[in-house]
C-alpha cells in the first residue's frame, strides 16, 4: 500500500492518536471567545472522553457550546520540522455522561486503569463532569503535502487535500 492509500493513512492517523494521553481541547466561552486548555484522555469504542472540574471554564463552556476541537501535535523535541509537525484537528461534539449511568461507571474505571492514584480521589468529587466526545471531521496532516480530512462512520472516509484543492481550481 502506499502511504497515500485511504486505509494506510487511516492507520497510520489511527496509531497517532492512540499515542496521546492528554488532548488540547479548544472550546467557546458564554460570550463566543475561544478558549484553549487540556485534559487527559480516555479512547472508547470511536470516541474521546474526559473528565474534568466545573472549576474548569472549558467544561461550562462544552456544556453550553457542545461542538469544539481536540488538538494532538507532535512533540517539538521529536518533529524533524517544526512547519510540519504531525498533528490532529479533531471536530467534536461533546455530551454530559450522567453520574448514575452504567455508562460514567465504565468509563471511570477504564481512567481508574491508567491513573489509579489520581481516580481514586478524583472520581468521588461530585464537582467532575465525565464528557463523551464524539468525533465529526478529522484534520490530519502527516507531513509536507501529506494533509487529509478523515469523515464518515468512524473517520473511515479519506480525502487528501491536495488533490481536493487541485481539483475544485480545475473545476473553476
Amino acid at each position: 500500500m502506499s502511504k497515500n492509500d485511504p486505509q494506510s493513512v487511516w492507520l497510520q492517523f489511527q496509531q497517532f492518536i492512540e499515542t496521546f494521553q492528554t488532548a488540547v481541547i479548544a472550546s467557546l466561552s458564554a460570550d463566543g471567545e475561544p478558549e484553549v486548555s487540556y485534559a487527559p484522555i480516555i479512547q472508547h469504542q470511536a470516541c474521546f472522553y474526559i473528565y474534568i472540574s466545573q472549576l474548569a471554564s472549558h467544561t461550562q463552556n462544552l456544556i453550553d457550546h457542545p461542538q469544539a476541537e481536540l488538538l494532538f501535535i507532535e512533540d517539538e523535541s521529536r518533529a524533524n520540522n517544526l512547519f510540519a509537525r504531525e498533528r490532529v484537528r479533531l471536530k467534536i461534539i461533546a455530551d454530559v455522561i450522567p453520574r448514575d449511568s452504567g455508562n460514567w461507571q465504565k468509563i471511570i474505571a477504564l481512567f481508574s486503569q491508567q491513573h489509579p492514584q489520581m481516580m481514586s480521589l478524583l472520581s468521588s468529587m461530585q464537582d467532575f463532569q465525565l464528557f463523551k466526545l464524539t468525533p465529526q471531521q478529522a484534520h490530519y496532516v502527516a507531513g509536507f503535502a501529506q494533509t487529509y480530512t478523515l469523515s464518515g462512520a468512524q473517520l473511515t472516509e479519506v480525502r487528501q487535500v491536495l488533490a481536493e484543492r487541485i481539483a475544485q481550481s480545475k473545476n473553476t
